[in-house]
């Protein structure tokens, strides 16, 4: 990515965070790029236990389809105006949000067989959707950032190792492997830069 290039991009994502109310995606090298976005996915996935423990507690099932598809779908929306291709962000933050479910049906079993420790329960609305929303934010700046690398044809086999950063009860080898594929399957497209501001 050239320097223009670069400068750009951290503008565009700057001026999107403060829409936002996100924190901006830092300014880094490649390497640095693509590791906040293993981070910052395992981060989102961090919170799917408090995310669990409110549903266990208000008696909520895990799948909310409604919910689902509106974040999807403005996940991909925001994808699309930061110039990433629809089709391989939808196939992206699909799966992600398999990956929340199964934690919490993780958890979920867990609690039913031995029952939930009394920590406190965070709000989901209050609390836990705003900090799921800032995550998501970051994690799709970041993304965006990452695209040349994600891009490499041997991307995958390179960055292998990082997929372990995705460490969650739930989470299996095979889903790190998909979600290695669908960050390499991401495709920028054009779109004018005023478009994405």
């Amino acid at each position: 990515m050239s320097l223009h290039h670069h400068f750009i991009a951290t503008l565009v994502l700057l001026i999107a965070a403060v829409v936002a109310r996100a924190e901006p995606a830092a300014i880094g090298s490649a390497d640095d790029d693509v590791r906040r976005v293993f981070e910052l996915a395992q981060a989102r996935l961090s919170v799917m236990r408090d995310v669990a423990a409110w549903k266990h507690a208000n008696n909520v099932p895990v799948t909310d389809a409604a919910r689902e598809q509106k974040v999807l779908d403005a996940s991909v929306a925001e994808a699309q105006r930061l110039g990433i291709d629809a089709t391989s962000a939808r196939e992206l933050f699909s799966l992600q949000i398999r990956m929340a479910r199964d934690v919490q049906e993780h958890f979920l079993a867990t609690w039913r067989k031995t029952g939930r420790d009394t920590d406190r329960v965070r709000d989901l609305n209050k609390e836990l959707r705003p900090e799921l929303d800032r995550l998501g934010a970051q994690l799709l700046q970041v993304t965006y950032l990452a695209l040349p690398e994600l891009a490499r044809a041997d991307f995958i086999q390179r960055r292998r190792e990082l997929a372990n950063v995705i460490d969650m009860p739930g989470i299996e080898t095979d889903d790190r492997e998909q979600f290695l594929e669908a960050l390499s399957a991401l495709k920028s497209v054009p779109t004018p830069a005023l478009e994405r501001i």
